[in-house]
């Protein structure tokens, strides 16, 4: 395995759990009370979802390495190396 995969593994088991654990306990399963008009669970998902697509596009700035940067790394080493016949 890479460096931070099993990291990564272990957030996203978290992620899922957090996603789906109001479907599973009984006590936040429930219609009855309501944020911004939404039941609970709705709520809940969506704040989640939208707390993971942040973190996903903080990462994907700060970091996580851009993959034209590792194109125009290697076309840069590609076209300075002669080929000799």
């Amino acid at each position: 395995m890479r460096k931070n995969t099993k990291t990564y593994i272990i957030l996203a088991i978290i992620y899922f759990v957090l996603v789906f654990a109001p479907y599973f306990v009984p006590a936040l399963n429930s219609a009855t009370p309501h944020i911004l008009g939404l039941p609970f669970t709705v709520f809940y998902v969506v704040l989640v979802m939208a707390l993971g697509c942040a973190i996903l596009f903080w990462a994907a700035n700060n970091v996580w390495d851009s993959f034209d940067k590792n194109m125009d790394d290697k076309n840069t080493a590609s076209a300075g190396d002669t080929v000799e016949k």
